[in-house]
């Protein structure tokens, strides 16, 4: 099957042979992805709507998945086990629901645990969370699908909490990728971040946005 060039990146960012939990899986086609092309012998997708599990009934059936992809009803990660997963992906949502599944999870700190995460929007929410929470980022990379740029984040557990300053925050480590498309994407961002930053000081507005945008465009200049 082929689930796209979005879906694609995620799939590689699953480590092989884990135990691997797809949040918010929908139509359950990167659990399905992930155990046909071997990367992954088992996995569980977890939904909060009846709806979306249908959906994901009808993939597994199609593929003749019923022993290798289990699904089940959740709220996030809330009827998922910690010996269930040692990969964890969420894909499909924005970044502040994301950060809101993520820190109702009571046992999400947990050695060796790791996260594949493509938030829709709110990025700098994502990061933010897994820097001050104990986690390492390690590696982010940008797809682009139907004209949209997607960013895929994989983080690992180490119990280190760090204090990001905004900048980093903001851009994570796409400000020093040579990728073609994290390139574009930081300066997408730069475009945004500088016209948000003027119509603000044009209303005559100084406050604590105002100093995160102007930190950020701060950072990025430093940058090149």
């Amino acid at each position: 099957m082929n689930p796209g060039k979005r879906l694609l990146a995620a799939a590689q960012a699953v480590r092989e042979n884990r135990l691997t939990v797809d949040v918010g899986t929908d139509h359950a086609y990167l659990p399905a992805y992930l155990v046909l092309s071997g990367k992954t012998k088992h996995c569980l997708a977890v939904d909060i709507g009846v709806g979306p599990l249908q959906n994901a009934e009808k993939t597994v059936a199609k593929y003749g998945l019923s022993e290798s992809v289990r699904l089940r009803i959740s709220d996030g990660l809330q009827s998922v086990l910690p010996s269930e997963a040692e990969d964890i992906t969420i894909c499909g949502m924005g970044g502040t629901l994301m950060t809101e599944i993520l820190s109702s999870c009571t046992w999400l700190q947990k050695e060796d645990l790791h996260l594949v995460l493509q938030p829709q929007s709110h990025v700098w929410e994502v990061r933010s969370f897994l820097l001050h929470n104990g986690f390492c980022i390690t590696d982010e990379s940008v797809t682009e699908e139907n004209g949209k740029l997607y960013i895929t984040i994989e983080a690992l557990f180490d119990g280190k909490k760090r204090t990001p300053s905004a900048g980093e925050v903001y851009f994570g480590s796409l400000l020093f990728s040579t990728q073609s498309l994290a390139v574009r994407y930081c300066q997408d961002r730069c475009r945004q971040l500088t016209v948000r930053l003027s119509a603000l000081q044009k209303a005559g507005l100084q406050n604590e946005e105002t100093d995160f945008l102007t930190s950020c465009l701060t950072y990025y200049e430093s940058s090149k």
